[in-house]
């Protein structure tokens, strides 16, 4: 029964991750398109979960759904000067389309016929979380690649602030 369950959960959170991307491609509105990215984060940390990737789902939670969607959201709310601002254009663009279906079967192809892919062996035992922690916060870790990533992060947000400004303000 609980097998069952877990399929049926699985589902329904793929579908939902699946609608939530397409919803953030189609809607008009950036901030509706903000809280879709949130839903996309929340259904793709519940995937995590049951895959048994419990440390990444909640990393997910944190760092994605967290921190990252409610910067995007703050971010739309500061930089916005009006509702007609919050409005974007739908344009369908045939090369895009072609392009990304291009893309997909490349990945595709080079996927299904790596062999290193195909008949990848499973790890015999998990690291800890401990151990996960000393291997991303040492020397050679992931520490300063993550330092990084958030000061790039806050220079993109000032430059947004700066951006869109009114006139100069001496």
């Amino acid at each position: 029964m609980a097998t069952t369950v877990n399929g049926i959960a699985f589902i329904v959170l793929a579908f939902a991750l699946l609608l939530g991307a397409l919803s953030v491609m189609t809607s008009r509105n950036v901030m509706h398109a903000a809280y879709w990215l949130l839903e996309t984060a929340l259904a793709s940390a519940g995937l995590f979960y049951f895959l048994s990737a419990d440390y990444i789902a909640v990393m997910q939670l944190m760092v994605y759904a967290g921190a990252v969607g409610i910067l995007v959201v703050f971010t739309i709310m500061i930089t916005t000067r009006s509702r007609k601002d919050a409005v974007r254009a739908l344009d369908f663009s045939p090369a895009g389309l072609i392009g990304s279906a291009l893309f997909f079967g490349l990945m595709a192809y080079a996927i299904l016929t790596s062999p290193s892919l195909v008949h990848a062996a499973l790890p015999t035992s998990m690291p800890s979380i401990v151990e996960l922690g000393k291997t991303m916060f040492s020397a050679n870790g992931y520490a300063l690649p993550f330092e990084i990533a958030s000061l790039v992060l806050t220079v993109a947000l000032i430059a947004a602030v700066w951006w869109t400004r009114d006139g100069d303000a001496e």
